[in-house]
Parts: structure tokens; sequence; C-alpha cells
């Protein structure tokens, strides 16, 4: 049956469970804290009285954007950076004090004071005690504390790029003073709050959140349990405790939802991190204060927030779903066009950048607009236009450029900026290593020279195209001119080059999107060069299995819906990877689960001419037949055209009883693929005979080359 987010899924994560299947790191690789496993050139620094080997690659630390360079830097144990106490929260206007013979560090910014002892894990913060995972230490003679700690406290922001190994500092955006907001009057009447838009602003309706919770007294409890619940587009967070809870505090910032948990200790991991979740991407935990647990949800998408207790206290349940957008404004700033989102975070929007057509298209997901956007005289000094619109329970934009741009997206805790500069002009970087060259560029291109005895035929490629992964295997141990190396390139192609030799040299690119490659050899020099698949091929085409790994899909006469459409998908995939004028894709080509969004994402990236979804049905045990699916459109009738080819192959061809072609508007796979896109629904599960034949080899074999060549038949058009 087709997916339309209908599916459960419930993940519950404890600190037994945790440890006992030792996913303590996989966790941490999630936050900020994470430990990449790169191999880098050892180096000893000196803590505790004893000398250590420190084996991980360099952090880069930056202050509001800039670069800093620091005496000693920065070191990550046990999952924690540390800095320089008072070389990186002095310039930002705190004042670091240290007390040699206690050992201890003050650090004093605004109204908070915190003072914090060498290898001891309680700090005392505003007159309360705290508790660290990892102390200050003195390391090489330098006092190092732990940034994201000091800096939350502060107020600052902290963000952390995995792939660069980059730790971020922000000051946010200041609030209103005292001084600065007007004087309370008598409320007036409550009008009916309407959206409004005017030539540069959006200003829609406030989201109503609820998250006041009524507080009580009992006795102090343990935080046991956090777990997610997803069923039918609605999300609930369960935060849960081993007795009744005396009081919660729940606070939002942009992309984020805080829970304090008052008169509690935490028996929660530190981190938890929810598969295939629509809202959330980490959970952190933690002991905030002597008696105050910390729950933090970072968001990954809008989120209206609902909270409530159980009815015996005991949980406190999060419940989140869409979210309105409240504004959108559009400024000029220190010579740059800049769009602000209040409400969201960086994390929350996803940008497309179109450097030929010069069009920046941004999607924040799970979001609506009351009323859409129509900037056509904006007088920008990049920006010649933009259009904003609520569609597929998302939010959609496009901002036409007058050139090329330059663009980043920041954000703080009130909301995103997205900022369009200048173009700078990047002439193609070269990396060379030993024997290997990255030219970047359009096609990307690694060059290897001066390796006898390699020979381009001898090269096998793994593409993981659903890990935007190529591997080239050179068949050969080539260690003595290619060394282990990791490069970070992080350009708008290519994320990071490894190589690495265990019997064979392979050569690892991770890339930012899908690509295909070429090979060239000349003048002793092979060149793998990763182009973009509409770059390479002429038809293609996406196959998706439906269902998969945890989600069975209909179920009924000892088989499951997603082990036929499994079984029906890879024998068309073997008829269309031997046509040599078609390449295909495929989500999944094991028992797995991928989300409705990575489905088309996946074939939105690789720029398919078609999207191909295999399901089959499920009703009572006496209906049957078959039937396609399209999305309507009336600019663009190729899936229709699509469908009607493939429903006359499955009755004419398959023998199945003709239940004809249907227009669905409301299925995520086709209304969301920006290429023709059908949905098949073979037959009914529900019903014996068609369970028999759905489950037969010969069928299976009948129906596979029928859709083949109805697929052959619809490029006549595509």
């Amino acid at each position: 049956m087709e997916e339309n987010y209908s599916d459960l899924k419930v993940f519950s994560l404890r600190r037994s469970d945790i440890m006992s299947k030792k996913l303590g790191i996989m966790l941490l690789a999630a936050t900020l804290f994470c430990t990449n496993a790169v191999p880098t050139t050892a180096a000893t620094i000196v803590y505790d009285g004893k000398a250590h080997e420190y084996n991980l690659p360099a952090i880069s630390l930056y202050v509001n954007g800039n670069k800093i360079a620091t005496t000693m830097d920065p070191i990550q144990l046990e999952g924690r950076v540390l800095v320089p106490a008072r070389e990186v929260f002095t310039p930002m206007g705190a004042k670091v004090s240290w007390d040699a013979k206690a050992k201890q560090v003050t650090v004093a910014y605004k109204d908070t004071t915190m003072l914090l002892t060498v290898n001891q894990k309680e700090v005392w913060l505003n007159g309360k005690t705290v508790s660290l995972d990892v102390p200050a230490k003195i390391i090489n003679d330098k006092v190092m504390i732990p940034v994201r700690f000091i800096s939350e406290q502060l107020g600052f922001i902290v963000d952390w790029n995995g792939s660069n190994r980059q730790v971020s500092i922000t000051e946010p955006t200041s609030p209103p003073t005292e001084e600065e907001k007007p004087p309370v009057e008598e409320e007036p009447p409550v009008e009916e709050e309407k959206p409004s838009i005017s030539n540069e602003e959006y200003i829609g309706t406030s989201n109503k959140h609820q998250i006041k919770l009524p507080s009580a007294s009992y006795s102090q409890t343990k935080v046991m349990e956090v777990s997610v619940n997803e069923n039918n587009g609605q999300h609930t967070t369960f935060i849960s405790a081993a007795s009744p809870i005396s009081n919660a505090k729940i606070e939002l910032q942009a992309g984020k939802v805080i829970i304090d948990i008052g008169n509690s200790k935490s028996q929660l991991s530190n981190t938890i991190s929810p598969i295939n979740n629509t809202y959330i991407k980490n959970i952190r935990t933690s002991q905030f204060t002597t008696d105050t647990t910390r729950v933090v949800l970072d968001l990954k998408s809008g989120a209206l927030v609902k909270a409530g207790f159980s009815e015996d206290r005991s949980s406190i349940m999060i419940q989140l779903s869409n979210q309105k957008i409240e504004q959108i404004k559009y400024m000029q700033k220190n010579g740059a066009d800049t769009l602000y989102y209040k409400g969201l975070s960086k994390d929350q929007i996803i940008l497309d950048y179109n450097e030929k057509e010069n069009l920046l298209n941004f999607t924040v997901p799970h979001t609506t607009i009351e009323t859409a956007i129509n900037w056509t005289q904006l007088n920008g000094r990049y920006i010649d236009k933009v259009t904003i619109n609520g569609e597929d329970n998302q939010v959609k934009g496009s901002i036409w450029l007058k050139g090329k741009v330059d663009y980043q997206l920041t954000s703080d805790y009130q909301g995103a900026t997205l900022t369009l500069s200048a173009y700078t002009e990047v002439p193609p970087v070269e990396e060379v290593t030993d024997s290997l060259v990255y030219v970047s560029g359009d096609k990307p291109t690694i060059q290897l020279f001066n390796i006898p005895g390699l020979n381009k035929n001898a090269i096998k490629v793994t593409d993981d195209y659903r890990n935007k992964t190529l591997v080239f295997d050179l068949g050969k141990d080539y260690s003595s001119v290619l060394k282990n190396n990791n490069m970070v390139i992080n350009d708008t192609r290519i994320n990071k080059i490894q190589v690495a030799t265990n019997g064979t040299t392979k050569i690892t690119v991770v890339t930012q999107k899908v690509y295909a490659y070429n090979f060239y050899e000349s003048d002793g020099k092979i060149s793998l060069q990763m182009v973009r698949p509409k770059e390479k091929y002429n038809q293609i085409v996406v196959l998706d299995a439906g269902h998969g790994g945890s989600d069975s899909g209909a179920v009924g006469n000892g088989i499951t819906e997603k082990g036929i459409n499994y079984k029906q998908a890879m024998a068309l995939y073997k008829l269309l990877e031997a046509d040599s004028q078609i390449k295909v894709y495929m989500t999944r080509e094991t028992d797995v689960y991928p989300t409705l969004q990575f489905r088309t994402t996946l074939a939105n990236d690789i720029e398919a001419d078609l999207f191909v979804s295999i399901h089959n049905n499920s009703a009572s045990a006496s209906i049957r037949g078959s039937e396609t699916l399209y999305f309507p459109s009336t600019t663009d009738t190729r899936g229709k055209q699509v469908a009607q080819i493939v429903q006359n192959a499955l009755v004419n061809k398959c023998g199945m009883i003709n239940r004809g072609i249907k227009a669905r508007s409301d299925l995520y796979v086709l209304r969301t693929s920006n290429m023709p896109a059908i949905l098949i629904e073979t037959g009914f599960i529900s019903n014996s005979a068609e369970a028999a034949l759905l489950n037969s080899t010969a069928f299976t074999n009948k129906w596979a080359q029928a859709i083949y060549e109805s697929i052959v038949e619809s490029f006549r058009f595509l």
C-alpha cells in the first residue's frame, strides 16, 4: 500500500541500553562533541601529571565568524572540547581570573559568574552547584575549560561543523532592554490576529505554543527515559520519571526546545539520536543543576510545541506538529541583501543554489505560510525578486538573483538570517598529495600520476550513491606512492577524499550531491572525473521498493508487502540495468526503511527522468486487480501518460483485473518528485489468489518484463 506518513515509529533509549550495546560513541558523533576517527599525526600532551598520546585531528576555533589562534589548540577529551579560558572568553567581554593556589578559574560575564576547579566536576554557578561531564584541566601548563558549557551559560551560541572540525562561538543578537520596551498600558480588546504583507516584510499570525505546566510538590524523582513516538504525522516526545514530577519549565529558542525538570536527578544518557525522525535531530540531556534535569530537543524542521503532564505526572509529553512562519523580512545590511526568518534556526532551512539559472531555492519542512509572497520590486543589490508559498506540508521559496552571489545562512536564538553578498571568484583549487592531485571545478577530478603499473581498466568502482560516496579500488597495493590520507575539501561539490590501503589501495570520495564518474588516461596520468548523472546519462530511472525494514506495509496470506515490493523491484532493476540506454538507481536494495523524504530527495538530487514507486494493495479478501497512481497536473501530463502505459501492460501482459489509473495529489512520493512519477499497486495481498500470484517467481518475471517495456515506451516522450 502507498505510504503517506501512516507508519508508527517508537524508539526509546536508556543509559543502560546504550552502554550495554556500546553505542555511546556512535550517539555522541551526532553532537558538537563528536570524535572524528580520522587518523592524524600523534602528539604528546601532559595533564593530570602524566604524558598522553593525542592523535585526533586539529580543531579550528571561530569567534563571531573570525578564526582565532590560541597558544594552545582546542583539545578533545572524553567527547568534550576544551579551550584556553582567558584567550577565548576575555575578548568576548568576559572577566577571567585564575587562582593558582586553589587551582580555580572564575569566569564572569554580565549577570553570570561561575567558578571551576581543576579536575572537579562540580561547578559553582550563580550560587548553585552544577555538574560537568569533563572538568577543567591544566594541559601543557594551560588552563583549559569545556567550551560548550561555558559558552551556553554565558548566553553565547555554539555551533559545530563535524566535517571540518570547527567550533564556532557567536554572540546572539541582544533582546530589547527594559528601557527599549514600551510602557505597559491597559490591554485593549483582543482582536483576531491576521497576517500582513508589505513590499519587504511578511508578518504572519503567531504560533500558539502551549508550554506552561502547572507546579506541584512531590519528593525528588529520577528522570529515567526519553522516548519518541511518531504516528500519522503526530510526534510526541515522552520524558518519563520514576515518580510524580514537581515542576518543569519549558523554553523555546530558534531550533530548540529546552525542558528543565525541577527536583529531579537524571538517569539519562547525555545524548540521544532518534532515527528516521521527522522533527528532532538530536536530544541532549544533562544534570543542569544539583536538582534540575535538562533535556534539549534540537529541531531539524519547524515545530509547533504543545506540552502537558501525564495523568499521574510521571511523564512530560511534548507534542510537535507543523509550525507557521511568523515573519520573513528583507533588509539591506552592510552592503548585502538579507532575508530574516523569525523563530527558525539555520538547520531548519534547506538551500539549493542553481548557479546556471541564478536561482537560490529554499525549503522549510513541516511549516505553513498563510499568505503567498511575491516580492517583484525589491530593488536589491543582488536579489531581483522573491516568491514564497506553502506547498506539500512545507514552505518553499525562490530567490531570483541578478548574478552569481556568495551566500551564508546563520542563526541566533531569535531566528535565522540568509545573507547574499558579492561573488568572490575562486580559481580552481589543487590539492596535491604524493601522486594524487585534486582539481576542483564543475567536474571535480582526481588525477593519479607516477604510479607504476596502474591501469585504468583494473580500477573497480563502488557507487554508494545513497550515501553520496564513490570508492575507487585501484586493484593493487600502491601504498609506496599513495600514503594513507584524509583530505577535507568541503567545497560546493566534494566533501572529502580518503586514501587507504588494506590489501589494495582505495580512494574514497564523499560528495555533496550524487555524482557519476568518467575515466581518462593520457601521458601516463589517469583522471577520475566526477560528473552529475544528467551529464553522463540520457535516460535515468529511480526505482522505489515501497516500505521496508520495520515498516512491513500490508500483511496477509503469509506474505508481507515489503517483501513482494522488493522482489518486484529487483527483478525490474536487472532488466533496466542490462539496457545500455537506461541508467537505473534504487532507493533501497536491502530490507531497510528509507524515509519518504529520502526517497524523493534522492530522485530529485539525481535529476531523474522518471520515478517509479512499487507497492501492492490490501483491502477486503474479495477485492482484486491492479491500479496505477499519478500526481495530477494541468501543466505536465507526462506522469498520467506513463501511468496509463503501465496500467495497460498490467492488464494486457500480466492478466490483471483493470482498476484503472488514479490521480493522487496527497501521496508524498508523487507530489514531491520533480519529475514524472507513478506508484504501481500491482495486486491485493489480502486476496488469497492474488497473494499466491504475487509470490510466484514466474509472475514476478512476467511483471518485470511488462513494466520494463512500459518504461522503454515511455521514454519516447519523456
